[in-house]
């Protein structure tokens, strides 16, 4: 991860974007950006030039109101540390060895006493919210097809309706410890095919993994047991010959 990217991810773990809900992975992802316009950042390097450490009887504590300033700063001297996009953050030599040179309590006395902010960020948020709604509809994506084959729902639905591989398949599959036999397909009985076409005529124009999951949850809450996707689906065949 690069400065842009580090400093991305700091600022959007702050309280400033906590109504977004986003999750530590969320973050990740979207600080993964390869985006160069949905950061920009300014350094202002004269309150490094012009900072002379002091002699200070007891440490500093750093103010409340500098915390993301103080966040912002550690994650460049991170990245001068590691080399990191050194273009991304332009500093010469000595401005770079000077921060280095900060002891713990220089640090915090640098940020509580700079004129104004060190770090300047600018976020596009019009990206971001591209980016953020990119992220939810893929978790969403993710919990649906997690929900599905947890559901019994065949390797061939997946791939037809998810594109989900064969390989990954088997290892959701072996990652939720269902048995083998699970999914085999049964032939419902007449009340369990009833409702099922009920339910289909009600959902058929969402999408079709939505509705096996909404037939499933009412056949179990209908008749108390776990009807699996893969006789839904065959249900639904059934229905579509006979119709």
């Amino acid at each position: 991860m690069d400065f842009n990217q580090a400093v991305l991810r700091s600022i959007l773990t702050g309280a400033d974007y906590s109504l977004l809900h986003l999750r530590p992975n969320d973050i990740f992802k979207i600080s993964k950006s390869k985006s160069p316009k949905l950061i920009r950042i300014t350094i202002a390097t004269e309150q490094i030039d012009k900072f002379v450490p002091r002699k200070l009887t007891k440490s500093p504590i750093i103010s409340s109101s500098r915390i993301q300033q103080y966040n912002l700063v550690c994650v460049l001297l991170n990245s001068i540390n590691n080399s990191d996009n050194k273009q991304a953050y332009s500093l010469t030599p000595n401005q770079e060895h000077k921060l280095q040179s900060l002891s713990y309590s220089d640090l915090i006395d640098f940020v509580n006493t700079s004129d104004s902010n060190i770090i300047t960020t600018t976020v596009n948020q019009h990206l971001l919210e591209m980016a953020v709604f990119s992220c939810k509809q893929q978790n969403k994506k993710n919990k649906t097809i997690e929900q599905l084959i947890k559901a019994g729902a065949t390797k061939k639905l997946m791939y037809d309706e998810y594109g989900l591989s064969p390989k990954r398949y088997k290892f959701l599959r072996n990652a939720f410890q269902l048995d083998k036999a699970f999914g085999r397909p049964r032939h419902l009985s007449e009340q369990e095919s009833l409702k099922v076409y009920e339910v289909w005529l009600e959902n058929k124009s969402k999408s079709l993994g939505d509705v096996y999951l909404i037939i499933h949850e009412q056949l179990k809450e209908v008749f108390k047991k776990d009807i699996n996707i893969r006789n839904i689906a065959t249900a639904i065949d059934e229905i579509a010959k006979t119709a």
